[in-house]
């Protein structure tokens, strides 16, 4: 576990087009909420868990700390400009609601190997996963430049920072089959994700 204070930052605003439901996050899988599975996947890691959304009553109900976005309409990255924003921590882990496969080994793993860069990235499929990723407020002019100029693809902001990759090799000896970057968008999706659950494969 790593030594430097971190928050962590689910990101709850998505509009569920694909799945055809209201809300992803809310979906159940054994009993239990997505966004409540990712909390309690989380809470022995971080002591500050927060949600971007801006359906705050939903989540506070819930026991959630809830930010509305500060800059609406800019998607992934308005959100994260939030969470850096007001967290209690200079660094925060950002995750999607609709990841509830989350490896608890490998968030462990992961956030351990956290030192004095500005993005601590992972690498799959040789792309960079910005949505299971820990990032440094000195991120933040570079993300509001680029919110203003609606650049706003979630790496968009990484030149002149310092940013370092984990490679594959490293992060699939905690998660082998990369199933922590699973994202539940679609109704097949998500009875894949029932599935798992039911079958013990992932924690």
């Amino acid at each position: 576990m790593s030594q430097i204070p971190i928050s962590a930052a689910i990101l709850a605003g998505g509009k569920s087009t694909r799945m055809g439901k209201e809300d992803k996050s809310l979906l159940v899988i054994n009993g239990i909420t997505f966004i409540e599975s990712i909390r309690n996947k989380l809470g022995e890691y971080f002591t500050e868990i927060l949600v971007v959304s801006d359906k705050g009553e939903r989540f506070e109900e819930m026991g959630f700390l809830v930010y509305p976005d500060l800059i609406a309409d800019k998607g992934p990255l308005g959100g994260l400009y939030t969470a850096l924003s007001l967290s209690q921590t200079k660094k925060i882990f950002l995750v999607a609601c609709d990841m509830p496969l989350l490896n608890e080994v490998l968030v462990s793993n992961f956030i351990s190997q956290v030192s004095d860069e500005d993005v601590l990235i992972p690498l799959h499929n040789s792309n960079p996963e910005p949505l299971f990723a820990v990032y440094d407020r000195n991120c933040l002019p570079s993300i509001i430049n680029n919110i203003e100029n609606e650049k706003l693809d979630m790496t968009s902001f990484f030149s002149g920072l310092n940013i370092r990759y984990l490679e594959e090799k490293i992060w699939r000896e905690w998660d082998s089959e990369g199933i922590s970057f699973r994202n539940i968008n679609t109704p097949e999706d998500f009875e894949f994700s029932k599935k798992i659950n039911e079958g013990g494969g992932v924690d």
